[in-house]
């Protein structure tokens, strides 16, 4: 089966065409990360970044996902959803600032930094979610 890529930038001619990830590391001291993948060829390469690094692609792989969906599907409605494993509460050391941590089933967390105006606009928000009025398909 062959495969179409998308072209290449001038000057990208070492990209790795990965077929499935398969761990991470993370060096002693904290200040490097691997992303361990399997290429094409069935080898096994990795991509070592700064620890800085971290925080931007955390940021990017939300948008990267709807992009794709998008893309693939030809649909800015799809979404990627996991059901909610768990849910914490708590106190932030900043005044005022109350910490909201989501969890999945599968142990995946992200916290956010909630002011008592974000909590009121989450519950408004979820409030109107309910009443809206709900899609006549579900795609799986």
């Amino acid at each position: 089966m062959s495969r179409v890529r998308a072209s290449v930038p001038v000057g990208m001619n070492d990209r790795i065409f990965g077929d499935r990830l398969t761990t991470f590391e993370i060096t002693p001291d904290g200040s490097r990360f691997c992303m361990n993948v399997t290429d094409e060829a069935g080898q096994a390469r990795g991509l070592s970044l700064p620890a800085e690094c971290l925080t931007q692609l955390i940021m990017t792989l939300p948008e990267m996902a709807s992009k794709v969906l998008k893309m693939r599907y030809g649909d800015d409605t799809l979404r990627v959803v996991y059901p909610l494993g768990g849910i914490r509460i708590e106190a932030a050391h900043v005044e005022g600032v109350t910490i909201l941590t989501l969890a999945t089933q599968d142990g995946f967390t992200v916290s956010f930094g909630l002011t008592i105006q974000d909590l009121r606009r989450l519950e408004d928000t979820a409030r109107d979610a309910r009443a809206a009025e709900r899609p006549d398909f579900i795609r799986n």
